[in-house]
């Protein structure tokens, strides 16, 4: 869950058309560090040729898309589990009263 969060994370926030602006050697040297930062934490990383944005095409064989479906796809089964949706509903339920302030009459 991690990896995926630091995958995220990269993706987000280094655009490709931001990097290319602001592409200078010492972003070149970070990046590089990342990337070999990031090999160490994956399994089998293929990075983009790209020099100013670290972009993680695939690791463990199966590319970041098959990676995002398989986190939807969890997500959504927890979802659909009624006992999660159940505790969340009673953890609601205790800030009902919170929430909505009584009338003073």
């Amino acid at each position: 869950m991690r990896r995926l969060l630091i995958i995220i994370t990269i993706i987000l926030f280094n655009s490709i058309s931001f990097a290319d602006e602001i592409c200078n050697d010492d972003r070149k040297i970070w990046i590089k560090q990342l990337k070999k930062d990031m090999a160490r934490d994956f399994v089998n990383p293929v990075f983009s040729d790209k020099e100013c944005v670290a972009e993680l095409i695939e690791h463990n064989g199966i590319s970041m898309e098959q990676h995002l479906h398989t986190l939807a796809a969890v997500k959504r089964d927890d979802f659909k589990n009624n006992s999660i949706r159940e505790e969340r509903d009673f953890l609601r339920s205790l800030f009902d009263d919170i929430d909505s302030p009584k009338e003073n009459k």
